[in-house]
């Protein structure tokens, strides 16, 4: 029987693109980080990569010169560096820096 208490990786490296949203998926070592942040700060960063998924560009910000393709998401304890890939509606996260 599985741990009810275990975090369900899987659902935080992918995020369905159902609806017209777009998919993420999130490089192993960015991962790495994103598992050994706290509790609060991780799930901050879970529900923002979620409304980025629905809402790419409005939901993150230009990483350098706007090119409406590399973004990042900018939350109180960490940031997250990723691409929008409109074509095939995906987001890798290529970077996850824990702040706190």
């Amino acid at each position: 029987m599985p741990d009810s208490n275990r975090r369900d990786n899987h659902d935080r490296r992918r995020t369905p693109g159902t609806c017209g949203c777009h998919t993420t998926s999130v490089d192993p070592a960015a991962e790495a980080v994103h598992e050994a942040m706290p509790p609060a700060a991780s799930e901050t960063l879970t529900l923002a990569l979620a409304n980025a998924s629905h809402e790419p560009l409005g939901a993150t910000e230009p990483y350098g010169e706007d090119d409406g393709v590399v973004r990042m998401i900018v939350a109180e304890q960490a940031f997250a560096v990723l691409l929008l890939g409109n074509t095939l509606k995906t987001i890798p996260v290529l970077q996850i820096n824990y702040l706190g």
